[in-house]
């Protein structure tokens, strides 16, 4: 006969959050669907008592790859712009759903490091992305700059955020023996 000891160490270093690739793209897709939707709904919401549509706010997107043409090249560049928004909003969910598997202290508090990480996408797109695109239009200003900091927070990083840790699963070290029993 044989006894079967197994031990779970408890400590929190060693958990690690970790995703399989299956739930990594899962988060990347739920949670950069549900930010790159909240993202638009906002833009369309902030920007229609200025009468800008939504085609319009979608073409703006897509001016970074046509430049001015793209407000005169109609819904097919609307539909660029919609496709170019989720994609770089689910690149963004996967690259925080990668890096929170590194550093699983993120999912302790999704909403605090989802804040950071709306302001750390705003910093990149309005800094790096947007100037070396062909986009007509520029980082937001005045007024606008508020509604644009409160978005990438609280519409796209949060929800990242927390779903990246939703679709995260803890791994804990386990250790079994199998030792004889003795008579």
């Amino acid at each position: 006969m044989a006894r079967i000891i197994e031990s779970n160490t408890g400590d929190p270093s060693s958990t690690q959050g970790a995703m399989s690739s299956t739930h990594r793209i899962k988060a990347a897709l739920v949670g950069g669907s549900l930010a790159a939707t909240l993202d638009l709904l906002y833009a369309f919401a902030a920007y229609a008592p200025l009468h800008i549509g939504p085609e319009r706010i979608l073409q703006s997107i897509a001016s970074g790859w046509f430049g001015a043409e793209a407000y005169v090249l109609g819904i097919r560049s609307a539909l660029l712009g919609a496709v170019s928004h989720f994609t770089i909003l689910w690149l963004a969910a996967l690259c925080y759903a990668v890096v929170s598997e590194r550093w699983p202290r993120l999912h302790t508090k999704p909403r605090r490091y989802g804040v950071v990480y709306g302001l750390l996408i705003f910093a990149i797109m309005n800094a790096v992305v947007v100037p070396l695109s062909n986009a007509t239009v520029g980082a937001p200003a005045g007024w606008m700059i508020i509604g644009a900091l409160f978005a990438h927070t609280m519409l796209v990083g949060v929800p990242i955020a927390v779903v990246a840790a939703r679709f995260a699963t803890t791994r804990v070290d386990r250790t079994v023996r199998v030792t004889p029993l003795s008579d």
